[in-house]
């Protein structure tokens, strides 16, 4: 991998276990549709330590598909045991390398630090993350006393302006 940068990352996937002898490894996508993160270049991945945040470009990818999911091999990685150290890291992306929102899409790491309200008009604090559950997905809302999991759902999400407000049903002491 090359140098490391500091420039806005998305994440995109997790590298998971290794896969076969020859260097792969097992990719989960993040992205809606699951296909759409073997469209996205250049990978960078994570530095792997949960207290810093460092990216390093990928050099060399190939992803394929396999069963329903992906494998890749990464810069070129030749054994399993050199695959087992991509391991649990994050892939990202450059912001810019993302297709331009249409209509009322947007993505998720445009809603961190946006302003959630709900019904009665009370501030409920600011999106510090979006995570998916498996069932759906989550904003994880603080205030700096607590934080609050709201389902990311229609019917609990009424209305979304990224960098605005997000508007919910959704009371302070939930």
């Amino acid at each position: 991998m090359s140098e490391s940068f500091q420039e806005e990352i998305v994440v995109v996937g997790r590298v998971s276990k290794p896969f076969g002898l020859h260097g792969w490894s097992h990719i989960t996508s993040f992205t809606d549709p699951h296909k759409n993160l073997t469209l996205y270049r250049p990978w960078a991945l994570d530095s792997g330590q949960p207290t810093e945040t460092n990216w390093n470009f990928v050099k060399d990818v190939e992803i394929r598909g396999h069963a329903d999911g992906f494998v890749a091999c990464i810069d070129n990685c030749e054994s399993r045991t050199a695959a087992s150290g991509f391991a649990g890291r994050l892939i990202g992306v450059p912001k810019d390398a993302l297709p331009e929102p249409t209509g009322e899409e947007f993505y998720w790491v445009d809603l961190v630090d946006t302003p959630v309200v709900n019904t009665s008009g009370q501030c409920l604090g600011n999106v510090l993350e979006v995570f998916e559950t498996g069932a759906h997905a989550v904003l994880r809302v603080g205030n700096g006393e607590k934080d609050q999991m709201i389902p990311f759902v229609r019917g609990v999400v009424l209305n979304v302006e990224p960098h605005s407000q997000i508007d919910v049903a959704w009371e302070l002491d939930w």
